[in-house]
């Protein structure tokens, strides 16, 4: 089932830099560039990557391990959402913004790992990791990350989600691409 939550772990800034000159991807992933929205993304070898264009400021990308263009949903992957103008928006800036997400999340699921907060640069990033009771689909576990950027009134928000069931395997494809990943610093 298509859910957005978020997850995060570590980012570099993006720059101008070109494709070419992205840091080598870990064996079994390829690097995923999204230059409208100055992001880089690893995508595991074998699954699929889905763009939603940019509507009301928020551009939305999918990485899964099911086609979503053939079920219409997925069970296993990463989605990413970047709202820019966020303090326009909401009227908050956008690491509170970021936060305020991530303590809903924590609020409306059973906690696995109690929200933390960490700051990079102009970026402020928060998370969370819940169990979110589905008696429909089966439980899953979701990895939300927030981050705020102070100087852009940008906020990300990562989310990587699996069936309860296979957490612990999807958790080991999950690890590279939370870990590294690139967003410029202007946007």
């Amino acid at each position: 089932m298509n859910r957005l939550v978020v997850v995060l772990a570590a980012l570099l800034s993006f720059g101008a830099i070109a494709q070419s000159e992205f840091p080598p991807p870990p064996a079994g992933y390829t690097w995923v560039n999204c230059p409208e929205s100055k992001s880089a993304y690893l995508k595991p070898d074998g699954w699929f990557f889905k763009k939603v264009e940019k509507q009301s400021g928020t551009w939305g990308y999918f990485f899964t391990k099911e086609n979503i263009d053939k079920q219409g949903a997925f069970t296993t992957g990463l989605s990413v959402n970047i709202v820019t103008k966020v303090p326009a928006k909401s009227g908050a800036p956008a690491p509170d913004y970021a936060a305020a997400f991530i303590n809903e999340a924590a609020q409306a699921n059973k906690m696995l790992v109690e929200p933390w907060h960490k700051k990079l640069g102009p970026f402020h990033q928060y998370g969370v990791r819940t169990l979110v009771s589905d008696p429909k689909g089966g439980d899953f576990i979701t990895h939300m990350l927030a981050i705020g950027n102070e100087d852009t009134g940008t906020v990300y928000v990562l989310n990587f989600e699996a069936p309860a069931a296979s957490w612990e395997a999807a958790w080991k494809v999950r690890e590279p691409i939370l870990k590294k990943f690139l967003i410029d610093t202007d946007v």
